[in-house]
């Protein structure tokens, strides 16, 4: 491996992360082992399982998908299993935020399918009280459309009085993959 400066050790990818077991015990090696800090991405769906909470708590950041304020609209872009609510999820990360003292942040995906409910998701992300929001589009490649980047100016206004990033306005670093095969298997394509 390349001698890289890590930032954080991120438990990401397909699929939900909290899923893993381990996530209490690996965080911690990552700690003990390589002094480094560790980050998890999540769709937020597990946040109501009580047994995860203890093993969260430990990690220096962590980033909840928010994405709709309806179950409607939740169930129309994330396609949820087993009777998923999405205003227990709110219930849940507004109770985990109370006892995180890690770095607490707020992912949001918009696009046209939730941008009509784009002020009630600000004001979910207002009550959380992240310490940033990072309000995106898809611009990868991707079978759902981003919005333009007018569209999105319009967005960002909502979220003015809450410390946000726009995928936008984010200054872009040049980054090399690792791993180039592995990164082109992740994601089906060259790069």
């Amino acid at each position: 491996m390349p001698d890289v400066k890590i930032d954080y050790y991120t438990f990401s990818g397909r699929g939900e992360p909290t899923f893993a077991k381990n996530i209490k015990e690996v965080a911690q090696w990552i700690k003990d082992k390589k002094n480094g800090r560790c980050a998890l991405l999540t769709n937020s769906s597990t946040i109501t399982d009580k047994s995860l909470t203890d093993d969260l708590l430990n990690l220096d950041l962590i980033s909840f998908k928010i994405d709709a304020a309806t179950q409607e609209t939740f169930e129309k872009i994330n396609k949820p299993c087993c009777n998923i609510k999405l205003n227990n999820i709110i219930k849940g990360i507004t109770e985990f935020r109370k006892i995180y003292t890690g770095l607490f942040t707020i992912q949001v995906m918009v696009i046209k399918e939730n941008i009509q409910e784009i002020e009630k998701i600000a004001s979910i992300c207002r009550d959380l009280d992240p310490d940033i929001v990072y309000l995106n589009t898809p611009l990868r490649d991707s079978p759902v459309k981003p919005l333009t980047e007018k569209e999105f100016s319009e967005v960002i206004v909502t979220f003015k009085d809450i410390p946000y990033s726009s995928v936008f306005e984010a200054e872009r670093k040049q980054v090399q993959p690792i791993s180039r095969a592995d990164t082109i298997k992740r994601r089906g394509k060259k790069i």
